[in-house]
């Protein structure tokens, strides 16, 4: 019997995301016989987990932790360091991901459609260096569960949504495209369906994601074929280009009047919450939530 640690909490912004996950994961896999689970809520006393660690041999972490020091590479170095297998992507992969800018970059290198944008520090920010038109999306460039984001659409409302982050390091700018939002689940290397996501709010933000009824889910979306296409390969160029394993997802929106899908970020270790994406579709191609979190358990693995 395999023995897994569901590894939840966490020191940032998304912690009570991550406890939510990591419950919903841990009682998916107690319901199993092939699996002997337990949860481990981490805190910002990382020598006791370590301590953990060292005391609890032939584990595997199923990492359910959201945001910093979880998904961007700095628990995964940890674990290789000491040869712990862990689910979703390693260090490299993990840190780009987690950076929006850096994520852009990369899939407008490799010919993926994204929105104009700009990064900078908030503390030092000048209206006049802003050179993209209104409205305005406006973001951290490494928080997920759309934590700290705003929907702008003069200076006055950029100024005071700037003046709600001064404490992150840089924030993006992003121009507001209009359109479908959309999202692709990937899982070990392969696009498993897309989403049609129509949020209670302007845009998909913390509340849409979270709360119950907060947005409504069509799957498969309702778009021309060859868009689907496009987006499904756009995602899976996108997941082996920046190196994901696992389970990743893709977001974009659609815009019909230029027949085009932007991308907006990838998420290389999506929610699994009652109310997430990636379970929602694997359920849709008939893969139950045990059998989901099984399967990345059996993708685990650490880098040397």
């Amino acid at each position: 019997m395999q023995k897994v640690v569901v590894l939840m909490g966490g020191i940032s912004s998304e912690k009570e995301i991550s406890l939510k996950t990591g419950q919903a994961i841990y009682e998916a896999l107690e319901s199993s016989q092939d699996f002997s689970v337990e949860k481990y809520v981490l805190t910002e006393d990382i020598f006791a987990f370590i301590n953990f660690l060292n005391n609890n041999q032939g584990i595997i972490i199923f990492n359910a932790l959201h945001g910093k020091f979880g998904e961007d590479g700095r628990i995964q170095a940890v674990l290789d360091l000491m040869k712990i297998p862990y689910t979703h992507s390693g260090v490299l992969t993990s840190a780009v991901a987690m950076n929006k800018i850096l994520t852009k970059e990369i899939a407008k290198s490799i010919g993926i459609p994204t929105a104009k944008h700009q990064a900078f520090n908030p503390k030092n920010f000048k209206a006049s260096d802003i050179n993209i038109s209104y409205p305005l999306v406006v973001k951290p460039i490494d928080e997920g569960s759309s934590v700290g984001i705003y929907l702008v659409n003069n200076q006055a409302e950029l100024e005071i949504s700037l003046n709600q982050m001064q404490n992150f390091s840089k924030v993006m700018i992003e121009e507001y495209i209009s359109g479908v939002e959309l999202t692709v689940g990937v899982l070990n290397d392969s696009p498993i369906a897309i989403t049609e996501i129509v949020p209670i709010n302007a845009f998909y933000d913390y509340e849409s994601k979270y709360a119950a009824g907060g947005s409504k889910h069509i799957i498969p979306a309702n778009l021309p074929s060859d868009i689907t296409e496009k987006i499904k390969q756009y995602a899976r160029i996108l997941c082996n280009t920046i190196g994901c394993r696992g389970a990743a997802r893709v977001d974009f929106i659609y815009n019909k009047n230029t027949n085009t899908p932007y991308l907006l970020e990838l998420n290389n270790q999506p929610g699994m919450t009652a109310t997430s994406l990636l379970p929602e579709q694997a359920q849709y191609l008939g893969i139950s939530f045990a059998e989901l979190c099984a399967k990345l358990i059996s993708l685990a693995r650490y880098d040397d």
